[in-house]
């Protein structure tokens, strides 16, 4: 993801009190693959119906279109490595697309994909999945 420890301290650095955000990043990356997907999938099943259409299109979802295209015409396995690549930063070229787009178009590319894996067009979250301790 396009958030660092440094930019997330950034982001909160004129308020009076330290934010949690860097700390809850830092424990999030330390996280296999699998559970920071998980992880996603159940931040937008429990947050993915209050982000409106208006908000994805400050997102310049138009950069992102065949992209998505591309990954919802691929088998179940090749979206599901897709998405690992992509949270392993691996050296692909769909990742390194993925690198250039600015964190709210990056925000938007994975609600896509949730919204997708909600319908069935993308290969979803393994059904029970039980995230590590």
């Amino acid at each position: 993801m396009g958030f660092t420890i440094e930019s997330a301290q950034a982001m909160f650095s004129g308020t009076s009190s330290p934010s949690p955000i860097p700390a809850i990043l830092d424990q999030f990356n330390q996280l296999s693959s699998e559970d920071q997907l998980a992880l996603l999938w159940y931040a937008y099943k429990e947050t993915g119906l209050s982000i409106t259409p208006a908000v994805l299109g400050v997102a310049s979802m138009s950069l992102i279109e065949n992209l998505l295209d591309r990954i919802k015409q691929m088998s179940g396995p090749e979206q599901t490595q897709v998405m690992f690549d992509l949270v392993r930063r691996a050296d692909t070229p769909i990742s390194r697309s993925y690198s250039s787009y600015s964190d709210n178009t990056r925000l938007g590319f994975w609600y896509q994909l949730a919204e997708w894996m909600a319908e069935g067009l993308v290969a979803p979250i393994q059904y029970g999945y039980q995230l590590s301790a």
